[in-house]
């Protein structure tokens, strides 16, 4: 495999808390670069992600409930309708007590 081929299988990620749009602009910039298949952006950054990588076929993921999955179904679910501004998927973390497949909802 090539390194080219590889890149589509990478998300380059950025998803600090303090995340600016510069950072968050260099990083589509570097996925474009580099062919990776997504840039994953907390969900307040999926607009501008979106916009920058408009003319590209790069995806934009984001998160909910991340890093600790610590939230109610229900909140988490509304988070996930309310990040639908563009991206392509969400990731949802599941605290450790609750297995995977705790709520089916989700």
């Amino acid at each position: 495999m090539t390194a080219q081929e590889l890149a589509r299988f990478i998300d380059h990620t950025l998803l600090k808390a303090d995340a600016t749009a510069q950072e968050v602009k260099e990083l589509c910039t570097q996925a474009v670069a580099n062919g990776f298949y997504a840039v994953c952006v907390n969900g307040c950054h999926v607009p501008l992600a979106r916009h920058l990588l408009e003319e590209s076929d790069i995806k934009v993921a984001t998160t909910v409930g991340f890093p600790l999955g610590a939230m109610h179904t229900d909140v988490r679910l509304y988070r996930k309708a309310r990040s639908r501004d563009g991206e392509s998927s969400s990731d949802h973390p599941s605290r450790r007590d609750w297995g995977p497949f705790q709520d089916p909802r989700i």
